[in-house]
């Protein structure tokens, strides 16, 4: 079973600039509704599966992320990468 991740961010300018960081990496990558359940500030997320990825590119560039999360049989746990 393949492992995602939930990237959260602080606001929608956020998740848009972590997109286009995303897109020149030629990432996979789909934006989603943030589950209310996580947190009710950002209504957007990114899912993908390339957290290693996502986090060197994190360290260089300027992607504010609130938390990171993994899914688990429909659970989410936050995670520290």
């Amino acid at each position: 079973m393949k492992e995602y991740y939930l990237i959260i961010f602080e606001n929608t300018i956020q998740v848009l600039i972590a997109e286009e960081e995303i897109k020149k990496e030629r990432m996979k990558y789909k934006i989603i509704p943030t589950p209310t359940e996580i947190v009710k500030s950002c209504g957007l997320s990114i899912l993908l599966q390339d957290i290693a990825s996502f986090s060197e590119l994190n360290l260089k560039s300027e992607i504010k992320v609130k938390g990171i999360y993994s899914i688990e049989n429909g659970k989410y746990k936050e995670v520290i990468v």
